[in-house]
């Protein structure tokens, strides 16, 4: 089931866990939870390790666009 939030749909379909992308990230699960919640801000660094590890656009893990690069709708 999808949300509204796509990188958090991205993690649950990938079965990568707040955990293990906190230590992927050298950052805390509740740090990683609020990025991915949009309650903290991505860093450059957050961002550039997603795009050469996964392909992740920027766009998208900060919630602009879908994985194909799309335009969301919303706020």
């Amino acid at each position: 089931m999808e949300t509204a939030n796509p990188m958090k749909d991205w993690l649950k379909k990938h079965d990568i866990s707040y955990r293990a992308l906190a230590v992927m990230l050298g950052s805390s699960p509740a740090t990683v939870s609020q990025k991915v919640n949009h309650e903290t801000e991505w860093q450059a660094k957050d961002l550039r390790f997603l795009f050469n590890k996964f392909s992740l656009r920027p766009s998208f893990v900060l919630g602009l666009t879908d994985e194909n690069g799309r335009r969301l709708t919303g706020d």
